[in-house]
């Protein structure tokens, strides 16, 4: 996270100098060879070098793409279409561990190699029938403000930190709730299953009666549904839960990107799409720490009360920023 934090603050200026395209092109070859490398890392030190060259390459990789989608999607269609983008990315997060660990029993290095091949043959696939339309000819001669894009900047922050969080802590609460091996991995699936049949949707209901609005009443909404996740210890039912949430909590991130689409001119799009990167980033680092700490020293239940209190508090940020746009056009 910390790479793919760097390289997206960089990746404007690589846009600008050689076009998205050609970003997204470079970006998945030096993540085909760092995955391809990492199967053969003869040792730890060399491990961790080819992890941080590919969060950079990925880094660029989010950044272009994001722009990409945001730039060539209209207004009434952006959360959508940002939804689809969002339904991919959770389709790989749910499918390709289940392809790597099946490799992962044949050969140590097979997933890492399989992994580079699969980059090698994208940059074929996205060379030969992606045709972009000229983007950045309007690119901005100014660094666009953090602040002109707060809103949808507080939704990539408040993705990283609950989605990271979740991710990497829930096993440790079932564990401790006494849940098998077996059921954490049907709770996490229902996750990540509800993160890609949910948002499209979902997204559609935010292009179709205001993204703003949405964005309040999701933030409450799953806030309220992490507080009643503790008071359950049927399996059937958390599961359920984990599905409604995992699909809530992935909508958040497409719609904001779709607001800041709505909200600033093209030529600032490779910016808005960096500072959203970064901003996930930010919150994918320090939610775990956060919430993990709170566990520690309140008990294992607060990863909910926590997550919850975070989203109902964010909820607030759209309402302020809807009514102190009102009050300016009076």
């Amino acid at each position: 996270n910390f790479a793919a934090l760097i390289a997206s603050a960089l990746t404007p200026v690589a846009i600008t100098r050689i076009g998205g395209k050609r970003t997204i092109a470079w970006g998945l070859l030096f993540a085909g060879i760092t995955l391809a490398l990492l199967g053969i890392a003869v040792d730890i030190s060399a491990f961790f070098v080819f992890r941080i060259i590919n969060g950079f390459s990925f880094g660029f990789i989010f950044v272009a793409t994001e722009t990409f989608v945001i730039s060539m999607s209209d207004p009434d269609r952006r959360a959508r279409n940002m939804g689809i983008y969002g339904m991919a990315m959770a389709a790989g997060a749910a499918f390709g561990p289940i392809f790597g660990f099946t490799l992962f029993e044949r050969s140590t290095e097979l997933p890492f190699i399989s992994g580079g091949v699969v980059c090698v043959v994208s940059i074929i696939v996205f060379a030969l029938f992606f045709r972009p339309e000229k983007l950045y000819e309007d690119k901005s001669k100014s660094i666009l403000s953090p602040l002109t894009i707060a809103l949808p900047l507080g939704a990539a922050v408040m993705f990283g930190f609950i989605f990271e969080g979740i991710i990497a802590l829930m096993p440790l609460y079932l564990q401790d709730i006494n849940f098998p091996p077996r059921a954490m991995g049907y709770i996490i699936t229902s996750f990540e299953l509800g993160a890609i049949s949910l948002q499209y949707p979902l997204c559609f209901l935010a292009d179709k009666f205001g993204k703003k609005g949405y964005l309040t009443i999701v933030y409450f909404l799953t806030g309220i549904g992490f507080f009643a996740v503790p008071m359950f210890s049927t399996l059937q039912i958390i599961i359920f839960l984990s599905f409604v949430i995992g699909g809530l909590i992935s909508s958040i991130y497409p719609v904001g990107m779709a607001i800041a689409g709505d909200d600033v001119k093209k030529g600032d799009y490779p910016q808005v799409a960096a500072y959203m990167c970064i901003g996930f980033s930010v919150g994918a680092i320090v939610g775990p720490f956060i919430l993990s700490v709170s566990m520690d020293r309140f008990g294992y239940e607060f990863l909910f009360y926590v997550s919850g209190a975070v989203l109902i508090a964010f909820s607030i940020q759209p309402i302020w920023k809807v009514f102190s746009r009102s009050w300016q056009d009076l």
